[in-house]
């Protein structure tokens, strides 16, 4: 159909049949200043019909192409359509085409209606789309020039904590949480250490999240206190988690007091009851680290009560280490090769007499041991005949 009035422009626009309606769409978008000019039809003109059309047609494909049409007209009404659809839409495409129709167009949309839309929780598409608006007419508060921070790269970087405490630990409950922790972990240790100040403000996910970030980074001076936030919280689970960490650490010791490390100590949690034997700062006595090797269950557990034997008794352990390289558990029995080749020559004599053990883990631990301490020629002389073995 030729289209000669602004009456055929709107009777093609509302046809029955979608050919039609899609084809004039077409051809509008594609000369837009000459579909304006047909004027009014029934006291409306082409903006008013594509407005009508889109409020009224249920949103799929011919209700993007309708919104599409719109978007190449710069005019009071649509920025106003526009508004809503950022404000009421569930899409994230179509929220950022009316975000970039918006920022395109340089609409002047109240600040109470983007600073809302902005801090929302509910769709974070939506807060995304607003964020570069946002940033176009500048941002006031902590809350708004945090979350533009967070969503817009151009944005620079995020405010410091201490500028933004209130805005942090709101971003810490949100949908940007992760955004917002690496905010932080930008801002390195100083962060980290002033987050603890809010400790009771912080849900548990925050807390786990701020023990692994502040045991991976912190001082080893400073973990101490990480460790008495969480002792006092009686959270089992964020024990866990610290610990666990500290055990990782291989530069940091601690120093829980006896009654917390004895509770340790008798944990059902073996990782925790194993990280309390490795690192414990205060010494153990001989006979209890004996006594966990003797009784616990788990090898992890006994492997670092043998290993804490070598370190704190050295040759004075030599017995038990010796003991130890018959254990079932192969962990326990690397734990005691590994100590007796820190202890040194004073092993050597002992060691040497079980090359020939009746257990072959016994056997095979014996030659490990005999090897970190540079026995080679010997055990070529005696196990393998003088065999060269270079």
């Amino acid at each position: 159909m030729e289209i000669t009035s602004a009456a055929k422009l709107h009777a093609a626009l509302t046809a029955p049949d979608a050919e039609t309606r899609l084809g004039t769409l077409e051809a509008v978008v594609a000369d837009p200043k000459t579909a304006l000019t047909f004027g009014l039809h029934a006291d409306r003109d082409l903006i008013d019909v594509l407005l009508h059309q889109a409020r009224s047609t249920p949103v799929a494909a011919e209700w993007l192409t309708l919104v599409n049409a719109l978007a190449v007209f710069s005019d009071p009404r649509v920025v106003a359509f526009f508004t809503c659809v950022l404000a009421e839409h569930c899409e994230p495409s179509v929220l950022f085409l009316a975000s970039d129709y918006l920022a395109t167009r340089r609409a002047r949309i109240p600040r109470a209606t983007l600073e809302q839309l902005l801090l929302q929780n509910d769709s974070p598409a939506r807060a995304r789309a607003t964020a570069p608006l946002m940033m176009g007419i500048g941002v006031r508060t902590p809350a708004e020039r945090l979350r533009v921070a967070l969503l817009c790269e151009g944005a620079g970087k995020a405010p410091p904590f201490a500028n933004a405490i209130d805005a942090y630990l709101a971003e810490l409950r949100g949908p940007f949480v992760h955004d917002a922790r690496a905010a932080l972990i930008a801002q390195d240790d100083d962060a980290a250490t002033a987050l603890f100040a809010y400790w009771a403000a912080l849900d548990n996910a925050t807390k786990e999240w701020l023990i692994e970030w502040s045991i991976a980074t912190l001082p080893a001076s400073a973990i101490d206190e990480v460790i008495e936030r969480v002792v006092d919280s009686n959270d089992e689970g964020l024990l866990r988690i610290a610990l666990l960490r500290v055990a990782e650490r291989p530069d940091v010791s601690i120093t829980p007091s006896a009654e917390v490390l004895a509770h340790w100590l008798r944990h059902r949690d073996p990782g925790i009851r194993r990280a309390a034997i490795l690192k414990s700062a205060a010494p153990f006595a001989l006979q209890r680290l004996v006594a966990i090797i003797d009784t616990d269950v788990d090898a992890g557990v006994r492997a670092a009560a043998t290993w804490r034997l070598a370190v704190d008794f050295n040759a004075r352990a030599l017995p038990q280490l010796l003991n130890a390289l018959g254990d079932e558990d192969w962990q326990v029995r690397a734990a005691a090769v590994e100590g007796l080749v820190a202890v040194g020559d004073d092993v050597r004599t002992d060691v040497r007499s079980l090359v020939h053990d009746a257990r072959l883990p016994v056997r095979v631990a014996a030659v490990d041991v005999l090897l970190g301490l540079g026995d080679d020629a010997w055990l070529a002389e005696h196990l393998l005949g003088g065999v060269n073995v270079s």
